[in-house]
């Protein structure tokens, strides 16, 4: 059976996706922070001035390599960059960020460091085939095509 996923950058709304509908999807931020033990060591990464990109992203790809029980969700995985999709062996559905207003709104409360996280997010979602969303409900219009 094949697995998907759908890329979307920090402040896309993975999580607001997640919550509204968590037997469809399993946002990856909130499965990386459910066990204790990684929670630890991502936090680590994150409470510095600046955000240890590389370790964080190490962490990531270790669980997406390596978790089974991530690797077997049914669900669509809510994920942050294309090759998270190749490290979890899925097809991607869907790649997709917000208009920029729309993106720099939704990340209008965060601290700065996690506002320089989203934003490069943002960057790195490129290409033809980006869909670019004014709204949540574009987006879930999007998806519902799927």
């Amino acid at each position: 059976m094949t697995k998907y996923c759908i890329v979307l950058c920090g402040g896309g709304g993975k999580s607001t996706l997640f919550k509204k509908y968590p037997n469809k999807f399993l946002d990856i931020d909130d499965f990386m922070f459910q066990d204790i033990e990684r929670r630890e060591k991502l936090m680590k990464c994150i409470t510095s001035e600046e955000v240890d990109i590389k370790t964080l992203g190490n962490i990531y790809e270790h669980e997406m390599k390596n978790n089974e029980d991530l690797r077997n969700d049914e669900r669509i995985i809510l994920v942050h960059r294309q090759n998270n999709a190749t490290l979890l062996n899925r097809e991607v559905l869907l790649t997709a960020k917000p208009s920029r207003e729309l993106h720099e709104k939704n990340i209008s409360n965060r601290e700065d460091k996690f506002k320089k996280l989203s934003r490069n997010d943002w960057l790195d979602i490129r290409g033809e085939n980006v869909f670019i969303y004014e709204s949540f409900s574009e987006l879930y219009s999007k998806i519902n095509l799927i």
